[in-house]
């Protein structure tokens, strides 16, 4: 028995580890292993003054035993509120934070009123965030506290509770992975004893250290690591679960780092570092300190703790450290699991496992069933689940437990606790709880077969989900990186259904051999016949907080058919039942993962992917991309990772097939790329600038049938230039001649972004001899129906940028394409392609946006490495200004391309003005980023084998061309010039489209479809962005205290809105020559693009500001105006230079560096970032 549990409860227990060991370190949250002395820790004594600080504040506003909801992200803040509320005799109720999408805050809301709390803890961080939620839920009555705060409450004014054994600390809330979640009334005694059993198992002392990545708000990070290490006078070492998930070997090395003795995942995390781990990440790592890894929360695979074991031996892992338990919230986590010796698994018969018989085999085929450890202090039965009936040895039943560590119940729920924690036995044997899972005792040892609701019962016969999926795993290399849910639907009979996740690029064909192969598979092995197969791209299979698989709730999407499949088959009786049932709702809280730990969000998702590939000796790895321009080599491995996502299928709207729902979810996912290497994001982007015409002029048929062929990986371009006319698309002289079968085309396009790769290149032909704006035509040439000897690829040109891509041209004798070929009709070929440059020049402001991040992460790399003068190069003042003078253009730079693309969908009819500035503006202040950004690197910027592979001056070499295609800056402005008395009228009018401006900068509105009939080749309403402008500085001046930026930065706002009444007058002076345009002109539009850019942000602050998240999803930069002030002190000074009153303001550069170093390894965004981390 250990110490602690001679305690009567929790406080004494940790009031005395405070006199004893007061410097010692109770929790540490690590931001990153390799820098050690950056991790944030509470010693015992500071967690006790803390707690008391919280117990003083919740004591003077609440009664014993009230409920105290606990909303933080993983971090000593958490301990330190959840140790709160057991000093004041409050009982904690921890939660995931609330996230943005409905069915998470409905959750949280859920547990909230059921548990009926007085009070709500969180941090300062997700304080405004929390606050929102609460008011959206009706829940803003419940008094707040951000507990980081200084001096909220007097530490010594806390008086000690009378508390007992029995008395509640904690409602554990159950993920809901089977049902809505009940809370779980958890009591010292409980903790105690079930830490003591725990600690007992293992061995475990106050010198093992204790870490982990698990949510504190789950039962196995708050009961398995956090509890049990304060208990004992232990520290316990934190990491997010976005960390781990994001770069799995950090908990690895974070358990090297500081020799951490035992932690605790469950199986899926064990699966994620054999899969994502490569041999360069554990450079010297070193396990020897790791003596129990604790392997639970779901069904334990015997397969992962061989391979687990077997690959990290070399660097000191033991084969006796993986630990398999068992447990749950309902006994206060810990049943059974045996350390200091290896995992013991055991081959069973598999027909008779069918059976509900435990039939271990020496010889032959079986399932491999693993233990789980030995029972502590539980007495434990083997029931029949029906009957209640006591079973016998070797047989399998639900498992009964009764000790201790039982809770006392589900919290005001009569009727589910009598059921499941008071069961009784035919014979009488009374006061178990029925766990609902499936097992047998075997030699002393508890082996889980199952889990009773999800057992399946097909034609008489028991089958175990696990047992199929595992099976289809086995024998298709092709599903072998993802997971499965396996569950069926009756239709009257049970029809087997077989879900699963795939990462490899397939034909439609394959994917057919593959879903027959996956069908014969489970007849030959487990003779079930299965009626549907569904495959997912990575991340499609729900699971819950702790990665539980949800096959109920993969069930209930099925149904209602919300899987978005990669590919699927479907009996047909099967299909009409799902047609059906399709008006059904799904259930509440399901059909979407949990966004606290991980989100199946396209953006999610391929990011997940391009991290993995980042990895040395992988495509997106920055030696490769480097060897790929060294040799002009197209990358095709890192296309292949784009294809491998399906990113294709983000070029094609929903209309159409696709899945593409805004551009602005194009943009971002394009960014992704790009911020890893734009001659990729270049030469893949190409397609869906190809395919821009086809959506524009949106004929039904043929866009369904592009739609398909680019959503299945089919390569596009767009042929424009030629050699001699270049971007003067009215010189063009390739011809399109009519005929009886539809057009003869002769010419040549030049200088095409994938001429010679692409299958089929929307090519804008003169189709009148005298040409003229109605004398062209935009033809499909797919040299897949094309006579072979009637185009010729010409060579590729060597460039200075994106050397990797193939640009080239096309030559074309006598090409015979059918009258189908054509886009839109006859002589509007100018007008569709002036329509589709608006989205392309809108979206590729996307490639400029994944280059600055680039080059802000290198730039921010080597200052922190750099070491000049006896000081890191990071704290020289000049360089800290220069960083944050790039940080702010990236954010202006930022504002102008999100509002942009959403003003595709909500402005379609001003987008000739707002897709040429945002093409001039960003990609021109970009370059400035990262011409400034250079100095700051000196000879490395331009240096290729010293730092970073020299990817710093590929991202300089490659940039330049995107201000060039689709359009250069002159040409843009050009653009803007033949507006200019338009958008000075509409301004002098002082109205503009409410509706579209808000829709356009309400970063949580839903946008409408797009709707390319509204375009227009020249606006006639101007600018709404800037037309607002006036009577959005008024709002922010007569805003609520809460709502209003600080007094500087209303100046700031005002002296923009004066400068941007001068611009206007100079626009309404300016007269138009027809023979040539004034470079003052040019100089204007320049300063009309500056006077949009900080419209732009001003709009998105004021409609964003108080209603965003922050915390686990939003960017932090929404917490305060920072980010508004410091990208409206850019904007000025570039447009109003010679302002004096301007010299203090570039202080805030230094403000905002500091908030990125603060946040080390986030980049700079004001976007979300799905909960995959990495946002500032």
């Amino acid at each position: 028995m250990n110490a602690f549990l001679q305690q009567s409860n929790i406080i004494d227990v940790i009031r005395q580890h405070a006199l004893d060991k007061p410097l010692q370190d109770a929790v540490t949250l690590v931001a990153d292993p390799n820098k050690p002395e950056a991790a944030v820790s509470l010693s015992y004594q500071q967690l006790d003054t803390e707690a008391r600080r919280i117990a003083s504040w919740l004591q003077q506003r609440g009664k014993l035993g009230d409920r105290v909801l606990l909303l933080y992200a993983p971090g000593v803040n958490f301990a330190a509120a959840f140790i709160g509320c057991i000093y004041a005799g409050m009982i904690a109720v921890p939660a995931p934070l609330p996230g943005q999408h409905p069915h998470q805050q409905r959750r949280i809301y859920r547990i909230a009123t059921d548990a009926g709390v007085s009070a709500l803890l969180t941090d300062s961080y997700n304080l405004d965030s929390v606050a929102v939620w609460a008011a959206g839920q009706e829940l803003d009555h419940i008094t707040r506290l951000a507990t980081d705060g200084v001096d909220f409450a007097d530490p010594d004014a806390w008086q000690m509770p009378e508390v007992e054994g029995d008395s509640l600390a904690l409602l554990q809330y159950t993920s809901g992975s089977t049902g809505n979640p009940k809370g779980v009334m958890v009591s010292h005694r409980n903790l105690l004893h079930n830490a003591d059993s725990l600690c007992r198992a293992y061995g475990l002392s106050s010198a093992v250290r204790f870490g982990g990545w698990i949510p504190l708000f789950h039962d196995m990070g708050l009961m398995g690591l956090l509890l049990p290490a304060l208990f004992l006078g232990s520290t316990c070492i934190l990491m997010t679960p976005t960390t781990f998930l994001k770069r799995p070997y950090l908990w690895l090395r974070m358990i090297a780092q500081f020799q951490i003795g035992f932690t605790a995942a469950p199986n899926f995390a064990y699966e994620l570092c054999l899969r994502r781990i490569t041999d360069d990440q554990l450079v010297g790592v070193d396990l020897s300190y790791w003596r129990f890894a604790a392997n639970g929360s779901e069904l334990v695979q015997a397969e992962t703790i061989r391979a687990f074991s077997q690959r990290f031996a070399d660097i000191g892992f033991g084969a006796h450290v993986i630990c398999p338990c068992y447990g749950m919230a309902e006994t206060t986590l810990f049943v059974s699991g045996s350390g200091s010796r290896a995992a013991k698994i055991c081959a069973v018969d598999i027909d008779l496992l069918g059976r509900h018989q435990f039939a271990p085999i020496a010889h032959g085929d079986g399932r491999a069933v693993v233990s789980c450890g030995v029972v502590h202090d539980f007495d434990v039965l083997i029931v029949d689940p029906d009957s209640c009936a006591e079973l016998s040895a070797g047989a399998i039943g639900e498992i009964w437990l009764r000790g201790p560590s039982v809770a006392r119940g589900y919290w005001q729920n009569a009727e589910a606790s009598a059921i499941a924690f008071n069961a009784s036995t035919t014979r009488g044997n009374g006061g178990y709880f029925r766990t609902g899972d499936l097992g047998v005792l075997h030699h002393g040892e508890l082996y889980i077969t199952g889990r009773l609701k999800e057992m399946l019962i097909v034609h008489g016969r028991n089958l175990y989900p696990q047992d199929i999926e595992q099976e289809v795993r086995a024998h298709h290399a092709e599903l072998s990186s993802g997971v499965g849910a396996v569950f069926t639907v009756t239709t009257p009979q049970e029809e087997v259904v077989v879900t699963h996740e795939i990462r490899s690029q397939c034909s439609e064909e394959e994917l057919h051999k593959l879903v027959v192969g996956i069908k014969t598979t489970v007849m030959r092995e487990l003779e079930v016949r299965v009626a549907a197969v569904v495959l997912l791209r990575p991340g499609g299979v729900l699971r819950t907080t702790s990665g539980k698989i949800q096959r109920g709730a993969m069930q209930a999407a099925f149904m209602q058919q919300s899987l978005m499949p990669v590919y699927e088959e479907v009996d047909p009786h099967l299909q009409a039942l799902r047609h059906a049932s399709i008006s059904a709702p799904l259930p509440d809280g399901q059909g979407a993962m949990d966004i606290n730990e991980t989100d199946v969000s396209a953006l999610a998702v391929l990011e997940r992917m391009l991290v993995e590939a980042e990895q040395e000796g992988k495509p997106f790895s920055a030696a490769v991309c480097a060897e790929h321009d060294r040799l002009e080599q197209f990358p095709a491995a890192a296309c292949d990772v784009l294809g491998e996502f399906g990113i294709y299928r983000y070029y094609v709207p929903l209309r159409h097939g696709g899945k593409m729902t805004s551009f602005t979810e194009l943009l971002q996912l394009w960014r992704a790329v790009a911020r890893r290497d734009l001659t990729v994001a270049i030469g893949h982007g190409k397609t869906f600038l190809g395919a821009a015409c086809v959506w524009v002029a949106d004929n039904t048929e043929q866009a369904r049938e592009v739609g398909h062929d680019v959503s299945t990986g089919v390569v596009m371009s767009w042929g424009l230039t030629e050699r001699h006319h270049g971007s003067d698309l009215l010189a063009g002289e390739l011809t399109a001649t009519a005929n009886a079968d539809g057009w003869l085309v002769n010419g040549e396009k030049w200088l095409i972004n994938n001429a010679t790769r692409g299958q089929v290149l929307c090519a804008l032909a003169r189709t009148e001899p005298a040409g003229g704006p109605r004398g062209f035509s935009l033809l499909l040439m797919d040299k897949r129906t094309l006579a072979e000897d009637s185009y010729c690829c010409l060579p590729k040109e060597l460039t200075h940028g994106i050397r990797g891509a193939d640009i080239s041209g096309i030559e074309y004798r006598n090409a015979q394409v059918p009258h189908s070929a054509l886009v839109g009709k006859v002589g509007q070929g100018i007008e569709i392609v002036l329509k589709a440059l608006q989205l392309s020049r809108t979206t590729c402001v996307a490639l400029s946006l994944g280059a600055a991040d680039h080059a802000l992460q290198l730039a921010l790399t080597f200052t922190a490495q750099r070491q000049l003068y006896g000081r890191q190069l990071l704290d020289l003042p000049v360089i800290r200004r220069t960083v944050g003078e790039a940080a702010a253009t990236l954010l202006a730079a930022e504002a102008v391309s999100v509002v942009s693309s959403r003003s595709i969908a909500a402005l379609p009819g001003e987008m000739s003005v707002v897709a040429a500035l945002a093409k001039a503006f960003v990609p021109s202040a970009v370059d400035e980023l990262i011409a400034t950004l250079g100095e700051v690197l000196g000879a490395r910027a331009f240096l290729t084998g010293v730092f970073a592979h020299g990817m710093f001056q590929k991202i300089e070499r490659d940039h330049r061309l995107v201000a060039i295609f689709d359009g250069s800056t002159v040409v843009n402005r050009n653009g803007l010039i033949n507006q200019f008395r338009t958008l000075a009228r509409a301004y002098d009018k002082q109205s503009w489209d409410s509706e579209g401006l808000a829709l356009a900068v309400d970063l949580n509105a839903t946008l409408p479809e797009f709707a390319p009939q509204k375009l227009r080749v020249m606006s006639s309403s101007g600018c709404s962005v800037l037309q607002s402008l006036p009577h959005a500085v008024i709002q922010l001046a007569q805003a609520d205290p809460g709502r209003r930026p600080s007094a500087t930065v209303l100046r700031l706002t005002e002296a923009l809105r004066d400068a941007a009444a001068g611009v206007m007058e100079e626009c309404a002076a300016y007269q138009p020559s027809a023979r040539e345009v004034p470079s003052s002109a040019f100089d204007l539009a320049r300063r009309y693009e500056l006077c949009f850019a900080g419209a732009a942000c001003i709009q998105l602050w004021l409609a964003n500001h108080c209603t965003v998240c922050s915390g686990e999803v939003w960017p932090s930069l929404w917490r305060n105006d920072l980010w508004l002030h410091a990208a409206l002190v850019r904007i000025l000074t570039q447009l109003t230079p010679t302002a004096s009153h301007l010299a203090a303001d570039v202080e805030i550069y230094d403000r905002l560096t500091d908030c990125i170093t603060a946040n080390a390894g986030m980049r700079v965004s004001l976007l979300p970032a799905n909960s995959n981390g990495g946002w500032l």
